[in-house]
């Protein structure tokens, strides 16, 4: 029997006993857990040997005519549902792991903080003969798409901001466009000409070193690709590699 399958019932039991405490005694019989579970009472009698195994509960059967065993939930609802929580999680079920938090109290705050710190962010996996490096964030929902030319929504935008760099970055707080993979720019006094002047040391995920010919490949790839979006190159006339670290844009008309 599953972990999971395990504390699902003891929930399901504390459900049907809640006016009983933990660490309270209170006498029923396999036979009242057994239709508090919906099963039959052998299965029950396994549940309960399992529990009682790996410490929820303590139970102690009463030798003798008309003697009830004595049952003593160890572990209170919220408890269980972080256990459960992070059982669905582990199994990579993680829309159902986090809806359930919200059943959470306060008073286990910490340990739900502690439980998503351990899920998600950056982490190493070490379960494959080779360590993989895992980012792992909470989204209910499907990503489309992570390439820039067609994202659909909020959420993809965020996500490739975090992946992807620009030529400028404009500043909201500002108003102003400001340099980032460029660290200078100049253009010609009738704006047809923009030359970028790129920062030396800046590297892909892999290890190479960003060039002007990336610049230009990039830029090139959209113009000969459909994106909805494609009016935002559609004035660029031509793309030329100046110098290594320098990229041309030749522009149509201003």
């Amino acid at each position: 029997m599953g972990s999971l399958k395990i504390a699902e019932h003891y929930i399901q039991l504390r459900d049907s006993l809640s006016h009983v405490m933990e660490q309270q005694d209170v006498k029923v019989t396999i036979d009242e857990l057994a239709g508090y579970l919906c099963c039959t009472p052998r299965y029950t009698k396994k549940i309960i040997n399992e529990m009682k195994k790996i410490g929820w509960i303590h139970w102690e059967v009463a030798y003798g005519r008309g003697k009830r065993p004595t049952l003593t939930f160890l572990k209170n609802k919220e408890e269980m549902v972080l256990v459960i929580s992070k059982l669905h999680m582990k199994s990579g079920r993680y829309k159902e792991g986090l809806e359930l938090l919200h059943e959470i109290g306060p008073q286990f705050q910490q340990n739900v903080h502690r439980l998503l710190e351990d899920q998600f962010g950056y982490i190493e996996d070490h379960e494959t003969t080779e360590a993989l490096e895992v980012l792992r964030y909470p989204f209910y929902h499907s990503i489309i798409h992570l390439d820039p030319a067609h994202i659909n929504s909020i959420h993809e935008n965020h996500l490739v901001d975090h992946i992807f760099d620009t030529l400028l970055n404009y500043n909201n707080h500002t108003k102003k466009v400001e340099p980032h993979l460029a660290h200078h720019y100049e253009s010609t006094s009738n704006g047809i000409e923009w030359t970028f002047h790129l920062r030396k040391g800046i590297y892909f995920h892999h290890g190479r070193e960003l060039t002007a010919n990336d610049i230009v490949q990039s830029f090139q790839r959209l113009q000969t690709i459909d994106f909805h979006n494609k009016s935002l190159v559609s004035n660029i006339n031509k793309i030329k590699m100046v110098k290594k670290w320098v990229v041309q844009f030749q522009l149509k008309e201003r």
